[in-house]
C-alpha cells in the first residue's frame, strides 16, 4: 500500500499559525512566512506558532500514529537554504534520534 492511497491529514494549522493574528500575513520572514524553527514565547503569538513542537513532537507522533508503513527507526530530515539552517538547528537541539540528516545551503 503506498502512503497516497488514503487521504489522512498530518498538519494542525494551530502548531504552525493560522491564528488570524492582525499582521500575520503581512510579511515573508515573519507570522506565516516565517521559516524558523522555533516556538513563539510571546502573546498573541504563542498560542500557537510552535514549529519547533511541531516538527520534533507532533508531527513524528501523527505520522508514526497513522502511517504504519513507515519505520520509526530510519527518519530522516532535510532542508535546502533556510530549510536547511532549520535541518542542523532541529539536529542540534533535539532529543529526537534520526537517522540521517542532509542539507543544502
Amino acid at each position: 500500500m503506498s502512503l497516497e492511497s488514503e487521504d489522512r491529514s498530518c498538519a494542525n494549522a494551530e502548531s504552525t499559525g493560522g491564528l488570524k493574528i492582525q499582521g500575520e500575513d503581512e510579511s515573508y520572514d515573519f507570522g506565516s512566512g516565517a521559516g524558523f524553527y522555533v516556538d513563539a514565547t510571546k502573546e498573541p503569538w504563542s498560542k500557537g506558532y510552535k514549529m519547533y513542537s511541531y516538527i520534533t513532537e507532533e508531527l513524528p507522533k501523527t505520522v508514526f500514529e497513522n502511517f504504519k508503513e513507515v519505520d520509526s527507526e530510519r527518519v530522516s530530515i532535510f532542508g535546502h537554504s533556510m530549510g536547511g539552517h532549520g535541518a542542523l538547528s532541529l539536529v542540534s537541539t533535539s532529543t529526537y534520534q534520526l537517522r540521517k540528516v542532509e542539507f543544502v545551503c
